[in-house]
């Protein structure tokens, strides 16, 4: 108990570590690349979308911990699955619509045609990424948490250092486009392993198996009430 205690703090804070590294170095570098002005439009689009991600998940990661990890059975931690899953979706449909009516204001800061769907793209990844990291945390794998952590970065400075290069001073959309695929690398790494968790769920619980070994208990107990009652 205590070993797995031990080690789900180190990757959890493996985790928190890389995470808070690669905002704090790409925060002190990207403003060397950027005129202010860019950099601005910058870090608005980053607090909006930080802002966004917030409000969709507000109240969800903190209850997906807290409930599911307290549940033993596994149907009831499926059931649990299920009733946050339409919560998400619901507070998620209701912030996309706000970003899809506030999409004039938003085209006033940048007439990249893009932009949009970049912005629409890092809100979802980030999301659900964040709620796929607080089920897994429940389920106690803080080790594919911190992986994905650490490949979602490794990508967004492998893709910063490709671009300085090539685009210097650097857009601000462009610039933006880090985010997106930080979010996005590491919301897939974190579904793949929200599947495999799944699969290897089913396996061992698949419902008729369930069944028959509830079934076998309780023919075991009644075998031992018979025998003790002939003895």
């Amino acid at each position: 108990m205590k070993k797995t205690v031990a080690e789900s703090s180190i990757w959890s804070l493996i985790s928190t570590g890389v995470r808070l590294f690669g905002y704090f170095l790409l925060g002190l570098i990207i403003p060397l690349f950027m005129v202010p002005s860019q950099y601005g439009v910058y870090s608005y689009l980053t607090v909006l979308t930080t802002n966004l991600i917030l409000f969709a998940t507000m109240g969800l990661l903190h209850g997906t911990q807290k409930f599911i990890s307290e549940e033993s059975d596994i149907y009831k931690k499926r059931t649990t699955f299920k009733f946050l899953n339409k919560i998400a979706i619901v507070q998620i449909a209701l912030v996309s619509i706000v970003l899809i009516i506030s999409r004039p204001i938003i085209n006033q800061i940048s007439d990249i045609w893009y932009l949009d769907i970049l912005i629409i793209a890092t809100f979802l990844f980030g999301a659900l990424g964040l709620l796929d990291a607080a089920k897994l945390k429940a389920s106690k794998e803080f080790r594919e948490v911190a992986i994905s952590e650490i490949m979602s970065q490794s990508m967004r400075i492998i893709a910063f250092l490709c671009c300085i290069f090539a685009i210097n001073p650097l857009n601000s959309v462009v610039a933006y486009s880090f985010e997106t695929i930080y979010r996005g690398v590491y919301w897939i790494k974190l579904r793949i392993s929200r599947i495999k968790q799944s699969k290897k769920i089913n396996s061992y619980y698949h419902p008729s198996v369930y069944r028959f070994k509830g079934f076998w208990t309780q023919g075991q107990i009644h075998l031992w009430r018979l025998f003790a009652s002939l003895i």
